[in-house]
């Protein structure tokens, strides 16, 4: 990483690989970084996310590598230092029953919810005023959860729970958008109060086997919700009641891809709207499912870019803006500082790329861009991450310094 930053008025940049959270300040205008140190958890980080209020991050990690047997698995709360940045314990680990794969905080900073995607479930840890752990709250067995949860978010307005359940695709289809999944995708909503889950309302297309949807952002006014559907390689624009629940059918349905009919294996990652709700951001992933650790390869026509759609201001509909290069391979996580004029996209995973000339090879890293006016994107920087070099990058995010 560069040596050159020192930017301590600006926000931090947090990535997380293999136990380690590693933090780096981060200049907004140029998009550079400097790694300034790094708090080893207790596991190997899954996720993380931030209180909406307070200098906080929450970190789900568990003993054994993504995708192994299940060992132990806690979340923790990190203290962020108001003026350095730097992380630190608050308080002891929480552990829990199954790996959280995702985790998020309600508007109003009370209650931490966490998707388990096996066993399927959501749990809930009530919040102490300061931020520390407080309770753990029951979890309610008669509600169904679908199969792989992937991703919990609660609306804006902090009345309804979504859990968006990415079913199973079929791993050894060439191009999984041709083919039916395994087991059928959902997305679930749920009345929420003080921590408590109320009536359930499931939405899928179809069976549901032509439905895998991976994660969701809000517009910032409350009225549309946009829904990435991984195997499918699509976006879905859905319009909301006036309780916060989708209307059953979505208003529009866009493909990501530049070239869907290339026969790689794609899929769609993260999608992150931007603060103003001018623009919402997509990710493609190319990568290969069933490629060991010791020789991962794709062909150089997989697309791992950054999509961006603009978004209409009167319908939510959305049309192409833009696509841009990732810069790295299958990016896992994108990130925007509170101001949304940086973009920061995890690259997770280092991999071979095979082309007419042979093969080089891509690092996993994090790379910036500066966001443009109009929500276009320009690249900035791409900085290797040299630590934990065992480990995929779980998560990055840009905290200001509170």
């Amino acid at each position: 990483m560069s040596s050159e930053v020192s930017v301590q008025d600006g926000p931090a940049l947090y990535v997380a690989v293999g136990r380690q959270l590693v933090q780096y300040d981060l200049d907004v205008s140029s998009g550079a970084v400097v790694d300034r140190g790094c708090l080893t958890m207790p596991g190997v980080i899954e996720y993380a996310s931030p209180h909406p209020h307070l200098g906080i991050l929450y970190v789900s990690c568990c003993d054994v590598p993504a995708g192994a047997d299940p060992g132990r698995q806690w979340v923790c709360a990190v203290q962020l230092d108001q003026g350095s940045g730097h992380p630190s314990m608050l308080g002891s680990p929480v552990e829990l029953r199954a790996r959280a794969i995702h985790l998020t905080v309600d508007p109003a900073g009370a209650q931490l919810l966490l998707a388990h995607h096996r066993p399927a479930g959501l749990s809930v840890v009530k919040l102490a005023e300061g931020g520390a752990f407080a309770d753990v709250l029951a979890e309610q067995a008669d509600l169904d959860f679908g199969v792989f949860p992937h991703q919990v978010r609660v609306s804006p307005s902090g009345s309804v729970v979504f859990l968006v359940a990415r079913g199973v695709p079929d791993m050894s289809a060439r191009r999984p958008a041709t083919a039916r999944q395994l087991l059928p995708g959902m997305l679930a909503t749920f009345g929420y109060s003080a921590g408590h889950l109320g009536e359930q309302v499931t939405l899928t297309l179809g069976d549901g086997l032509s439905f895998g949807p991976r994660n969701l952002d809000f517009h910032p006014t409350g009225l549309w919700v946009y829904l990435a559907l991984e195997t499918q390689n699509q976006l879905l624009v859905y319009e909301t009641d006036a309780d916060g629940r989708l209307h059953a059918e979505p208003r529009q349905r866009v493909s990501t891809l530049a070239k869907p009919e290339a026969d790689v294996h794609q899929g769609v990652g993260p999608i992150l709207m931007h603060p103003r709700g001018h623009v919402v951001y997509v990710a493609n992933r190319c990568y290969e499912p069933q490629a060991n650790t010791q020789r991962r390869a794709i062909p150089a026509e997989g697309e791992n870019s950054i999509v961006v759609f603009a978004v209409d201001p009167v319908t939510g509909d959305v049309t192409l803006l833009q696509r841009v290069d990732s810069a790295g391979i299958c990016p896992r996580v994108l990130s925007l500082d509170a101001s949304g004029r940086i973009l920061a996209v995890a690259n997770s995973e280092t991999y071979l790329v095979l082309d007419a000339q042979g093969e080089r090879v891509v690092p996993r890293n994090v790379a910036t861009f500066v966001v443009q006016d109009d929500g276009r994107l320009a690249f900035a920087h791409r900085d290797q991450v040299d630590r934990a070099p065992e480990a995929d990058i779980a998560w990055v995010g840009i905290i200001g310094r509170n």
